[in-house]
C-alpha cells in the first residue's frame, strides 16, 4: 500500500527545488530516487543553505527520506 504514496519522480523533486528555492542558473543539481528516498548532489549557490533544501525535499509528497552531497559556488 505505502509504495503507491513513494516519490518515484526526480524530475518532480528538481522542479520543486528550482521553483521555491533555486534560480534555474545557479545550481547544477541532480536528483536521484530510489523508493522515495531523494539523493541531491550537484553545487549550491552560497545564498541557498543545504538543510534548506533539504526540509523542502523532504517536504515533497512521496519522498520517505532525503539525503545531500553538496558543494558550493
Amino acid at each position: 500500500m505505502l509504495k503507491v504514496y513513494l516519490r518515484s519522480g526526480a524530475e518532480d523533486v528538481r522542479h520543486e527545488l528550482l521553483t521555491h528555492l533555486i534560480h534555474e542558473g545557479d545550481a547544477a543539481l541532480t536528483v536521484r530516487v530510489t523508493d522515495g528516498a531523494v539523493t541531491l548532489t550537484g553545487c549550491l549557490p552560497p545564498s541557498v543553505p543545504a538543510d534548506r533544501a533539504l526540509r523542502l525535499t523532504r517536504a515533497c509528497p512521496g519522498v520517505v527520506d532525503a539525503a545531500a552531497e553538496f558543494t558550493t559556488a
